[in-house]
């Protein structure tokens, strides 16, 4: 269960309501906390000139956490709608870019769920993330700094002093990192 809590303001602007032309949004949230972990302040803005078009999008995040500092999350690419006017094999998909500058790795135990804890440390890098929300196919090169995380079903916490990482669409590879026990 992942829960969500933050001051949520939204501008939504269409040229003509009738042909659905010229869609512009901006959606801000002040000090967005997920689970009890204050992420900071996320700010999406995008547009469409038609629903048959990708949405251009933007979004970033930017918060402060004592333990590692500031960090920002930017995500820059295009959407195509869940809507008819869409071709079908372009419905729900997109193709973004993430930069990550000392993004906490917590965010791990929200995509893994279950089997890891503790976890700490953070995480920067360029990410290429394109499909659809069921399998999205991401890709980059990460650099871990400080992490930490508990393996449950081993009883064992691990740390990682710091180190590169590939991601690819079904792992990511840590090869060539010290982990130490």
């Amino acid at each position: 269960n992942i829960s969500y809590t933050g001051n949520v303001n939204a501008y939504l602007k269409i040229s003509d309501i009738f042909e659905m032309h010229d869609i512009e949004m901006i959606v801000s949230i002040s000090e967005l906390v997920v689970n009890d972990y204050h992420w900071g302040n996320v700010e999406f803005q995008g547009g469409t000139r038609s629903l048959d078009e990708p949405v251009n999008a933007v979004i970033n995040v930017q918060g402060y956490q004592e333990k590692i500092g500031e960090h920002a999350f930017n995500l820059r690419g295009r959407y195509y709608l869940p809507v008819e006017q869409v071709h079908e094999s372009l419905r729900n998909t997109f193709t973004f870019d993430a930069e990550l500058e000392s993004i906490p790795l917590v965010i791990l135990e929200y995509i893994i769920q279950e089997g890891i804890s503790n976890t700490e440390g953070k995480v920067s890098g360029l990410l290429f993330v394109s499909g659809d929300f069921a399998e999205p196919n991401i890709r980059g090169e990460l650099n871990v700094s400080d992490a930490a995380t508990s393996l449950e079903f081993l009883g064992t916490r691990y740390f990682l002093p710091e180190g590169k990482a590939w991601v690819s669409a079904n792992m990511i590879d840590f090869t060539g990192m010290i982990i130490q026990d």
